[in-house]
This record gives structure tokens, C-alpha cells and sequence, in this order.
């Protein structure tokens, strides 16, 4: 009888233990997920904000902002040691942020959209409706100064970036992380219109 009662306690101590393992496999995941979705959603909101930044006049003579609106931006900057300036396009698809990339050709210089190469930046995205991923601004960020989209290019002197990640994991309960960054292009003025 003793030795069944050792058996019966054994047991229940080793699915304890597996149990207990097993539920710390899964928050590890979940915890390991959710911080490399956060890591790679904000190495891509540096390099849409460094892109931003250089935003300039196209090879072809197009104003530095082409296209400013809700959840797509089409604008010119040069991301490479190369002296040629790129069509940026950044845009929702679905639950993914996109990014098209395309190199000037010819001469005079053209943008062919047929040219577009287009990646996946993040694919975790789930902005509400009234969230929208990008927002411009006339002056300092204010609601006064806030810009109805699709705005004028030449109007934008400030671009906010917003972007709600949520994670996959099933459990524990995913989780949703924000991240918002404002940014000032360095070659794009009002003065510019004149």
C-alpha cells in the first residue's frame, strides 16, 4: 500500500512539473514573440523616419511629397550611397505595412510603377479605423494644425507615424503595443510652393 501511495504522489509531482513546464514554454513564446515583433516594428519606424527625413525632390523634378494620406505615403529620398533619388511608397495591405521601392530610369529620369519592388515591413499591424497610420501636420503637431487626408504635399510640414502592433501568440491573451514617432522632413519647406 505504502509503495502505491509513493507511485500515485510520484506521478502527480512529475505532471505537476510537466504541467508547470509547459505553461512557462508557452509564456516564454509569447514573451519572446511579442519582443521581437516590437523590435522589428521599431527598426522599421526608424528607417520610415530616417527615409522621411532625407525626403527631397525627385531625379524627375517632383515635388519631395507625392502622395500624403490615412494609411499610404508616396515620397522621394535617396537611401543609398547611390546619387539617384527612389519613389518610397509605404501603404496598409490587409494587416501588413508595405513598402515599394522604385529606382528613377531613363533620361529624363521616370519612376515606372511596373519597376516597384515592394516588402513586407510588418504584418502584425491592427490599427482601428479612427487610428490612422499616418497623419500631417502644417506646423507644430496641434489639432489646429492637423491636415484633413488626403492632404495637399505641399502644405505638410510634419509627418506623424502610428502604428498598433499585436502580437500572435495565442496564450497567454495577445497583446496590442503602440508606437507613434513625429517627423520633420529636412528638405521640404512651405517655401518651396513659391
Amino acid at each position: 500500500m505504502e509503495v502505491l501511495i509513493s507511485i500515485a504522489i510520484f506521478i502527480l509531482a512529475i505532471l505537476g512539473v510537466t504541467a508547470l513546464a509547459q505553461m512557462g514554454y508557452q509564456y516564454y513564446n509569447f514573451v519572446f514573440n511579442q519582443a521581437e515583433i516590437l523590435d522589428n516594428i521599431q527598426k522599421s519606424v526608424n528607417t520610415i523616419t530616417k527615409e522621411i527625413r532625407k525626403m527631397r525632390q525627385a531625379d524627375s523634378g517632383a515635388f519631395g511629397l507625392e502622395k500624403a494620406d490615412n494609411n499610404e505615403i508616396i515620397f522621394y529620398s535617396n537611401i543609398d550611397q547611390v546619387t539617384d533619388v527612389e519613389r518610397i511608397r509605404y501603404f496598409l495591405d490587409g494587416n501588413c505595412l508595405k513598402r515599394g521601392l522604385i529606382k528613377p530610369t531613363g533620361t529624363p529620369p521616370r519612376y515606372l510603377e511596373t519597376d516597384e519592388q515592394i516588402n513586407n515591413i510588418s504584418c502584425n499591424v491592427t490599427n482601428e479605423l479612427n487610428e490612422p497610420i499616418f497623419a500631417y501636420y502644417e506646423d507644430y503637431p496641434s489639432e489646429a494644425s492637423l491636415l484633413a487626408t488626403p492632404s495637399d504635399p505641399h502644405m505638410v510640414t510634419v509627418i506623424k507615424i502610428y502604428l498598433r502592433i499585436s502580437s500572435t501568440g495565442i496564450q497567454p491573451i495577445p497583446v496590442s503595443k503602440t508606437i507613434s514617432e513625429y517627423v520633420r522632413p529636412r528638405n521640404v519647406n512651405k517655401e518651396e510652393d513659391n
